[in-house]
């Protein structure tokens, strides 16, 4: 059994391969000419687009956390999305683990709720498609969206009946209705977190239950200036069930030490890229 990250080309027909690959040294040679003749402020990239590393729970319309929040009676510290919008975005540089804070402004309000869920998964998929992305790879926690068979239960939510392992067909079945009704490609990559080890072993299950209904890769995410050497639930759950395809650097300061513990490699020895993330592939 394997659960491989690879990928952007699963499911493709040749037609749509061909529309992704610019193959015409001359088509390249006049696209980057006429754009080189157009002001910097006026470049727009407007070929079919592919996206590997995208968060849904960071891509929720705003309005969609208003709507919401109204129909589950929360209270939210603004009711426009003009005044919601500004409390959840960064007003000045920060650190990552400042910027994962802004997250619990709003992540009670679609936990924990079936229609939330699938609804914010299927306008994910419209919004990509706005974008022109005919293939994306999103990535979330199935625990931070559950709100049971998950301790401690995410958001100070009371218990319920939503577990990890519905999270997941919840999402699923967003990303494939929006598949259909928007005709790109939507696949997803389960997020063990830093700061929950005892959760690692779940997500590879639930990688290896829903690998053939859209889960393609599992990674690793959360604050990255958490020490992971001290969390042998993650490498516990790595060595078991996980290969390890490739590993990249995340988005702190500096590589994440438990990566090149657990890897037992020196094959990591990528330069620190932003867009670099884990990729694993499960037995």
């Amino acid at each position: 059994m394997h659960i491989t990250a690879g990928r952007a080309a699963r499911g493709f027909s040749p037609a749509v391969l061909r529309s992704l690959c610019i193959s015409s040294f001359a088509r390249s040679r006049r696209l980057f000419t006429a754009m080189a003749e157009l002001p910097s402020d006026r470049v727009v990239f407007n070929q079919p687009k592919v996206e590997l590393h995208v968060h849904l729970d960071g891509a929720i319309r705003v309005q969609t956390i208003l709507d919401v929040a109204k129909r589950r009676g929360i209270r939210l510290p603004a009711n426009t999305v003009e005044g919601m919008t500004q409390i959840i975005i960064l007003q000045k540089p920060a650190t990552l683990t400042e910027f994962l804070g802004k997250f619990a402004e709003y992540m009670h309000v679609v936990a924990g709720d079936r229609a939330a869920i699938k609804r914010i998964a299927y306008e994910f998929v419209e919004d990509k498609a706005k974008e022109g992305v005919v293939y994306v790879e999103v990535r979330y926690s199935p625990h931070l969206l559950a709100n049971t068979k998950v301790h401690p239960i995410p958001w100070d939510q009371a218990e319920g009946d939503l577990s990890p392992d519905e999270v997941v067909h919840l999402v699923n079945t967003g990303l494939s209705e929006g598949e259909r009704a928007f005709k790109i490609k939507a696949r997803s990559i389960l997020c063990c977190m830093r700061h929950m080890p005892s959760w690692s072993m779940d997500v590879v299950e639930l990688c290896k239950k829903y690998q053939n209904e859209g889960v393609v890769a599992m990674d690793l995410a959360g604050d990255e200036s958490l020490n992971c050497e001290a969390n042998p639930d993650h490498r516990k759950a790595y060595e078991g069930h996980v290969d390890v395809q490739t590993i990249g650097r995340g988005r702190g300061q500096t590589a994440d030490p438990r990566a090149q513990q657990m890897t037992r490699s020196a094959d990591c020895k990528h330069a620190h890229q932003p867009q670099l993330y884990y990729v694993f592939s499960a037995k």
